[in-house]
């Protein structure tokens, strides 16, 4: 297992938005090895989980001070399904 922690900004119409985000990848031996090796690897074995806080730059985004995201990621390109918490 591996611990993934980063900080993004994003710039939204009215404003940036800092993104906080800390979670973890996972992968049996078994799938590490065949990846090393170029092999095929199912997406049912990929596991990437990540929470997300946001932080507004301007002002005038403050209302997503109270947002928590969680997410799972896609394999092969940098795609974050996120689900606000309420």
């Amino acid at each position: 297992m591996l611990d993934v922690k980063s900080l993004v900004t994003f710039e939204a119409e009215d404003g940036l938005i800092e993104v906080e985000s800390a979670g973890i990848w996972h992968r049996s031996p078994e799938s590490l090895g065949r990846l090393g090796r170029g092999e095929p690897v199912p997406d049912e074995e990929h596991d990437f989980r990540t929470s997300m806080r946001f932080r507004p730059v301007s002002p005038s985004r403050t209302r997503v001070n109270s947002n928590l995201g969680v997410a799972r990621a896609e394999r092969g390109h940098v795609t974050l399904n996120v689900f606000e918490v309420t």
